[in-house]
């Protein structure tokens, strides 16, 4: 499913290509559906120059910590596939060039390739109008922003909940509220029928949440590392008695059935660490196999309660930002079983 933010977006992208490529008539197919992890949202077809369409991925705002789990399942695809997105920063479009994955963007800068007949297309350091530097970040992707939507994806019912009862829920304010609906409204993630408010292209959400958790909100949840010589003693010690739910690998080994085997474990706990830390004799070590993360949010529904483990979007996120193939394949089950 698409919104118009989307479709102008991509307009507009493929205006600049057909100034550079001599693609003729430009064909776009919507898509209403995505099939799996890996995102089509449109299907381009050129009367001239490419042999065959593109597979179209829009992406509202892309950061370079995604790049390479992006790459790892756009891997797994045969057909050609592009990136269209708002903005493309020099050092990013150098990236993106160099892990082949091909994109446009709105003010003209490009990546594209093709070796049958010959295209080669690169592009960077076209930059966004002044005017619209003040829309590249909206307040949905920031640090507040980002626990109000965690709420919303964990408990869709929550958006028709009064503003005021989120607030609650999240603890934050309620000004964060109201600017939190601003964008979901003026992005097309929210759709208000009847006097009840549903979420609207939520597997966009989804991608966004996850790009920006590692960037706006991670950073400030106070990591902690140790290491300890026993590795899988989670699965000895009942957790919950202290307040700590299993985030990243170990949730994923529980939420697959023991698909993946973990090497790291991370933490998010609701209070001090030092109870269990002194139990299983944790030592403090900035290189230590174990994360541990104050956990940000306040209230959760039981949409998905696993006892012990975060709700499957942390998981999710934590494996898909962790860059390694292995993770991204527990990362695709997880979205399948329990996000889709």
């Amino acid at each position: 499913m698409f919104n118009e933010n989307e479709e102008e977006i991509l307009k507009k992208a493929l205006q600049h290509l057909a100034q550079v490529l001599p693609v003729g008539k430009v064909t776009i197919h919507w898509k209403n559906q995505a099939k799996d992890v890996i995102f089509e949202d449109a299907h381009v077809e050129f009367e001239n120059t490419f042999r065959q369409g593109f597979q179209v991925e829009m992406k509202f705002q892309l950061r370079r910590e995604g790049l390479r789990a992006r790459q790892l399942l756009l891997d797994q695809c045969n057909l050609p596939r592009l990136l269209v997105t708002r903005y493309v920063t020099p050092p990013l479009a150098d990236e993106m060039r160099e892990q082949n994955i091909q994109f446009l963007d709105t003010v003209g800068n490009m990546f594209i390739h093709q070796k049958r007949p010959f295209v080669y297309a690169f592009i960077k350091g076209n930059r966004l109008p002044r005017t619209d530097y003040a829309n590249r970040r909206v307040k949905l992707f920031r640090e507040a922003g980002l626990k109000v939507l965690f709420y919303f994806l964990c408990n869709q019912n929550a958006v028709g909940m009064a503003y005021r009862e989120i607030a609650e829920n999240t603890g934050l304010a309620l000004g964060t509220i109201h600017n939190v609906f601003a964008d979901l409204k003026r992005f097309g993630y929210v759709r208000t029928y009847k006097g009840t408010r549903t979420l609207q292209n939520v597997d966009k959400l989804i991608d966004g949440w996850v790009d920006a958790y590692p960037i706006e909100l991670r950073p400030n949840l106070n990591l902690r590392r140790f290491t300890t010589d026993k590795l899988f003693w989670w699965k000895e010690v009942d957790i919950t008695q202290y307040n700590v739910l299993l985030g990243g690998e170990p949730a994923a080994e529980i939420l697959t059935g023991g698909f993946l085997h973990p090497e790291i474990t991370t933490l998010y706990t609701g209070n001090q660490i030092t109870k269990l830390a002194n139990i299983l004799r944790f030592r403090k070590d900035k290189n230590g196999n174990t994360f541990v993360y104050d956990k940000f949010w306040l209230q959760m529904h039981d949409n998905y309660a696993t006892t012990g483990v975060v709700p499957p979007l942390l998981a999710y996120a934590d494996l898909m930002n962790t860059n390694q193939a292995r993770n991204i394949e527990a990362a695709k089950i997880i979205r399948e079983k329990y996000l889709e």
